[in-house]
């Protein structure tokens, strides 16, 4: 069977999708369909979008629950859904479902990865409909990402979303769950400070803020310092309602993820100086996971303004960022806890 929906228009704003994103959702045909089948679908859609599910993601798990159930009802040999005894199929279905990109249009239904670099902030945008070929761009602030002209529906970003009131040791949740998946390359995930220390421009002084805002006591490290204003920027961009476009990521949980689910083997930086042999293995994940070799060759900035390390952390984040639209990616926490300001507070890979 086939479900293909399209979305007319920007009925939310602040997402900026693209309107001419067409899904085609492939699931397993079943020989009877029960009663409720499509009022099951729309009010799946529409539930799945109001909780900031992205639009590809949304048509993915909603064809995944109404199949499941359908099954259901058919091992059952019920006329209706069984929509309190397999409840769970709604939260956590199982049916494998197959998304392809529809349409004929010129525009790209974009999603962004990006990295914070010397110059500002390194943007990949990938095609989800695969009609236009991998590009990337250097942006001053975070708000030039968010205007895009590209309108991305999806931005992964390196860097930490929902701050908390009291820093724990080790950081939030979703810090020591994906330090715990990447082994020897834990030491990417940096401990963020507690929010009241963010808003230090000294760094004695937010030491000593942070000092007083953590159980147990601890300062804050002279890099996590150093992107202070960075964490800012996005910090400030992001509020509860359009974290269904923001997401917080982590390039190492995507190489990760790419090198199947085993830490990358060797380091990209060793003493602070980019390491030949840890690029040239991201790079090559990256090439098997769907970026193409003359895309990863093409980047040539000077290293002033962003280096290869930002680059293939950028494109890492933009192939979460896809995985996101589509309802494939992963989030440590499953079920994440959320700041004094309302934010979710995870990491996607």
């Amino acid at each position: 069977g086939t479900l293909a929906w399209q979305r007319p228009g920007d009925w939310r704003p602040e997402h900026r999708l693209q309107k001419n994103g067409c899904w085609l959702a492939t699931v397993p045909r079943q020989e009877k369909a029960p009663h409720g089948t499509g009022d099951l679908f729309a009010a799946l859609l529409l539930g799945h979008l109001l909780n900031q599910v992205p639009l590809p993601a949304t048509l993915r798990q909603a064809a995944a629950s109404v199949s499941d159930l359908a099954a259901r009802a058919g091992a059952l040999n019920l006329d209706e859904l069984p929509l309190t005894a397999a409840q769970g199929a709604l939260v956590h279905p199982s049916t494998k479902v197959t998304l392809t990109p529809l349409g004929t249009g010129t525009e790209g239904q974009w999603v962004a990865g990006v990295d914070d670099c010397p110059e500002g902030w390194l943007v990949v945008m990938i095609d989800l409909a695969g009609r236009k070929p991998s590009r990337y761009r250097l942006c001053k602030t975070f708000a030039e990402v968010l205007a895009l002209e590209e309108c991305p529906s999806v931005i992964a970003v390196d860097v930490p979303i929902g701050l908390p009131e009291i820093a724990a040791r080790g950081g939030r949740p979703c810090d020591t769950a994906a330090r715990a998946l990447l082994g020897s390359r834990r030491s990417t995930v940096l401990t963020p400070p507690a929010r009241a220390a963010l808003a230090e421009d000294d760094f004695h002084q937010a030491c000593e803020v942070n000092l007083k805002n953590s159980v147990p006591p601890r300062k804050v490290s002279k890099h996590t310092f150093g992107i202070f204003p960075r964490i800012r920027e996005v910090n400030e961009a992001v509020a509860p309602q359009n974290q269904g476009r923001i997401f917080e990521c982590q390039p190492e949980v995507g190489f990760w993820a790419m090198n199947g689910k085993k830490p990358v083997p060797v380091a990209k930086r060793v003493k602070n100086v980019p390491h030949g042999e840890g690029l040239a293995f991201r790079r090559s994940l990256l090439a098997a996971n769907g970026f193409e070799v003359r895309f990863i060759a093409s980047f040539d900035m000077p290293r002033a303004k962003a280096g290869q390390e930002d680059f293939l952390d950028a494109c890492a984040c933009a192939w979460t960022a896809a995985r996101i639209a589509k309802g494939e990616a992963l989030r440590v926490p499953a079920d994440p806890g959320r700041d004094a300001r309302g934010l979710r507070m995870e990491i996607w890979g």
